[in-house]
């Protein structure tokens, strides 16, 4: 749960070209393992293994910055998959909704910085929605570099497929977000 498939970086990376990756939420390392497999240099971070988005500097620039963000607090990471203590800059962690989105911002911005003229920064995203109300993230995020493309891609392995729902004023969510600037 909460991994991507490795077909999406092959395509990205089919696509984009990078010489040079930068995971710095890199999670169980699917980027990184799709990039060794095709021969590409990463380098990959992530809280759980001590490198903080909101604090650290990038080992040096990319071609590709790659993030597949928590989606605000549906998982919390620490204290919970890893850790016996919730991190206090674990962004699965933040106590509302708009210190999510501006921490996310600060994360991003610092992706963007890490970029080689040219680079690309990608992010996967999806929406979360409770109690009826939506919150879009990618229509919340702030959008660093000039927009390529947004891809639309099928969300597998989600929690609320095991929903029931009673009326269509409910629908499950079932895609994400591909956004690529440049």
């Amino acid at each position: 749960r909460g991994n991507h498939s490795p077909r999406l970086s092959e395509d990205l990376f089919a696509w984009l070209k990078p010489a040079k990756v930068f995971d710095p939420v890199c999670g169980s390392g699917t980027t990184g393992d799709v990039a060794k497999a095709m021969g590409i240099s990463c380098w990959q971070g992530d809280l759980h293994s001590g490198f903080n988005i909101l604090r650290d500097e990038f080992p040096g620039l990319a071609d590709l910055v790659f993030f597949h963000d928590p989606y605000h607090d549906i998982i919390q990471y620490s204290g919970n998959i890893w850790g016996k203590q919730p991190h206090p800059d674990d962004l699965s962690r933040c106590p509302d909704y708009a210190t999510f989105i501006r921490k996310m911002d600060v994360a991003h911005y610092n992706g963007y910085q890490a970029l080689r003229p040219g680079g690309h920064l990608v992010i996967l995203v999806g929406d979360v929605k409770r109690r009826g109300v939506l919150y879009p993230l990618q229509r919340d995020y702030r959008w660093y570099g000039e927009p390529r493309q947004m891809l639309i891609k099928l969300q597998h392995n989600v929690w609320s497929n095991g929903q029931q729902y009673t009326n269509f004023r409910d629908p499950h969510i079932l895609h994400e977000y591909v956004i690529v600037t440049q």
